[in-house]
């Protein structure tokens, strides 16, 4: 009975509480807020309606401190195991803007789809190389200009909780731009609310920010050496989450 209930309010606010803060935040966003001044606190309210609504009952986060210290565009990057990550990298984020680089079908979604586009939220088409090449470029271009992107380098929610091989696009970003990579690692999220469509109930969330990793010692030409080391710190960040789950789990709420 729970998890139908936990079902039922994510999927409730998901449709009504994201058309209202897309429809709000579009509509600041289009009367001149470029900075994010006033959308991006309505986007951290709608992302904390979310992780509640979706069954997160209390967050531990470590490291924070590596992304809130820097004034610098950057990558922030994570695992990645459910919809509930995005809200949750979005209320973390305190006062910088994040911008997603994200499938191209979602800005075809009514007024969801248009907030994407008047936020400054960059789209890429996988399927055409000419247009997902012209979407990198223009995300590296946004970096350098002191943007800070969120990327999944898995490029899709893990099914198994295992982290998947990192695909390279993340990483010829940080190189072209020169900006240093945000490791983090979040656990908790899959078993609340896993790939697919229902709800397995509610939990603790904790949530490991690592140290920037510089981009300035690579290039083109080796970018498999940075995505293998950032492969290994996020992977020694998601142990550590998981580890700090827990613990919570056997505290009490």
């Amino acid at each position: 009975m729970r998890w139908i209930i936990a079902t039922i309010l994510t999927y409730l606010y998901g449709i009504v509480g994201t058309t209202i803060a897309a429809a709000a935040a579009m509509v600041v966003a289009l009367l001149g807020d470029r900075t994010g001044r006033f959308w991006w606190p309505i986007s951290r309210y709608w992302s904390y309606g979310m992780l509640k609504a979706g069954g997160v009952t209390r967050i531990h986060v470590e490291g924070i401190e590596h992304i809130r210290d820097s004034s610098s565009g950057g990558i922030l990057m994570s695992n990645h195991e459910s919809h509930l990550d995005p809200p949750m990298f979005i209320y973390l984020s305190n006062n910088y803007p994040l911008h997603f680089l994200v499938k191209h079908t979602l800005f075809y979604f009514p007024i969801f789809g248009q907030s994407l586009w008047a936020t400054g939220h960059i789209y890429i088409n996988r399927s055409n190389r000419s247009n997902a090449f012209h979407s990198l470029e223009k995300a590296s271009q946004s970096i350098a200009q002191g943007k800070r992107i969120y990327v999944f380098p898995e490029g899709t929610r893990s099914r198994t909780g295992e982290l998947l091989p990192f695909k390279k696009g993340g990483f010829h970003l940080a190189i072209k731009a020169k900006v240093p990579i945000f490791p983090a690692a979040i656990a908790g999220t899959r078993e609340i609310l896993p790939p697919g469509w229902t709800n397995k109930g509610t939990g603790p969330v904790a949530v490991v920010f690592g140290p920037p990793i510089p981009t300035d010692q690579y290039t083109l030409k080796n970018k498999d050496a940075l995505k293998s080391y950032a492969f290994d710190q996020i992977s020694t960040l998601k142990k550590k989450a998981h580890q700090i789950r827990q613990t919570m789990l056997s505290e009490p709420d």
